[in-house]
């Protein structure tokens, strides 16, 4: 199992054009094979010491089964088309794929 945390810096004022396209991908993508969580998140206010706010900055938090799931889902015919569609609005991506360490399982 990994978790991806997308981090995606989107222009000014398309925060939540960009986050309603991705609600209506969530369906989809969740049907995927390997796929366990596709959700989109944003900071919430009111902010609390230390939390660093990033406005105009989505967070994907996704897990899946393997990296074969991963690949595959980032070359589906649905999430090329996202890319090709929001690009004009997406300055920058940041991607971390993770592996959990936890001693006791977090699964349920």
């Amino acid at each position: 199992m990994i978790t991806v945390i997308a981090e995606i810096k989107v222009r000014s004022g398309h925060l939540d054009e960009i986050v309603k396209r991705f609600q209506a991908l969530q369906a989809e993508v969740l049907a995927e094979e390997g796929c366990y969580q596709y959700a989109p998140l944003t900071d919430t206010l009111p902010a609390i010491e230390p939390q660093t706010l990033a406005p105009d900055t989505i967070f994907m938090l996704e897990r899946w089964g393997s990296h074969a799931h991963l690949d595959a889902h980032l070359k589906t015919a649905h999430m090329v088309r996202h890319h090709k569609e929001t690009q004009d609005q997406v300055e920058s991506v940041t991607l971390r794929i993770l592996t959990d360490r936890s001693a006791i399982s977090t699964q349920k």
